[in-house]
């Protein structure tokens, strides 16, 4: 089920699902490099920052969730994520999956790195287009890059799994001459213990 997406807004600036329901919203088009779901208004986990490692040392988020690693200032030549370069600079963010590692390659160490919790995420340069990022109630959805994505379509995905919907109305009963005991999977009966759905008795 489609429902009204908001409109797509400037890089780094964080967009809360104002739907009220669990979204998965697919982003196509423009030159990103990450796409970051916040936990928004709901609680999140706190952690700790670990400390900058030594050029090419690779550290491992223990956290089982993913993280934000944004980094700031130094010589920064390669962001690597799991062994796979993600950024050649500084001055970027890379999400870590849970398990994942994360090495910096440089000759003049950051200033900072910060590591924020995240819901789901990813990041490259750029990521793949259409990409596509659940964003549950009250969580919010960041894109970064340097051109905006051509379009960000939003779907309830869990009211797409069920036909005809859960918004649908329920016709059947409305319908001339509806009896919900002809509805049921067994016959109607009286309580002489017969198999099926019994009258004025529970089951």
């Amino acid at each position: 089920m489609a429902v009204t997406a908001p409109t797509i807004p400037l890089t780094g600036v964080a967009t809360a699902n104002p739907t009220g329901q669990y979204c998965s919203v697919t982003v196509t088009g423009g030159t990103v490099t990450g796409l970051t779901v916040g936990y928004g208004t709901n609680p999140a986990p706190v952690i700790v920052t670990p400390s900058i490692p030594l050029t090419t040392v690779p550290v491992t988020n223990t956290n089982a969730f993913p993280v934000a690693v944004a980094i700031v200032g130094g010589t920064v030549t390669v962001v690597a994520v799991s062994g796979v370069t993600q950024f050649t600079a500084t001055g970027v963010t890379a999400i870590v999956p849970a398990g994942g590692t994360i090495a910096l390659t440089y000759s003049v160490v950051p200033t900072s790195w910060t590591w924020t919790p995240v819901v789901a995420g990813i990041t490259g340069n750029p990521v793949s287009s259409p990409n596509n990022l659940p964003v549950p109630p009250g969580c919010t959805l960041t894109w970064t890059g340097s051109v905006a994505p051509t379009s960000w379509t939003w779907n309830n995905f869990i009211d797409q799994s069920y036909t005809p919907g859960f918004y649908a109305m329920n016709t059947g009963a409305e319908a001339a001459g509806y009896n919900p005991y002809t509805q049921l999977p067994y016959a109607q009966h009286v309580t002489v213990g017969q198999t099926g759905l019994a009258t004025g008795v529970a089951n």
